[in-house]
């Protein structure tokens, strides 16, 4: 229950961050080092009720990572049926005879 429910809402949520291409590389990487810092202090947790919100602010941040890291890999590959592939497609031309 504590992995799903904080992610569901805040994907939806995180949409406007990852649309703004200014701060979407920083969206990333804080969410990254977020899940990294929270993650790892659930080691150091004592007991049971420490790491229910430590577990439940890394998936937190995890959803909100997700958005803009997929923005990110979608700038970063390129789309074969883009535009692009279009436009270039459209200006082959085919001579008869070879």
């Amino acid at each position: 229950m504590i992995e799903g429910s904080p992610t569901a809402g805040l994907v939806r949520l995180n949409g406007g961050l990852a649309d703004d291409t200014d701060r979407r590389r920083a969206t990333a990487i804080g969410g990254d080092t977020s899940v990294a810092m929270l993650s790892s202090l659930i080691g150091a947790a004592t007991s049971a009720w420490q790491v229910a919100p430590l577990r439940s602010s890394a998936w937190t941040a995890r959803g909100l990572r997700v958005p803009a890291r997929n923005a990110l890999l979608a700038d970063a590959t390129s789309n074969p049926f883009g535009p692009l592939a279009k436009r270039s497609a459209a200006s082959v031309r085919i001579s008869p005879g070879g």
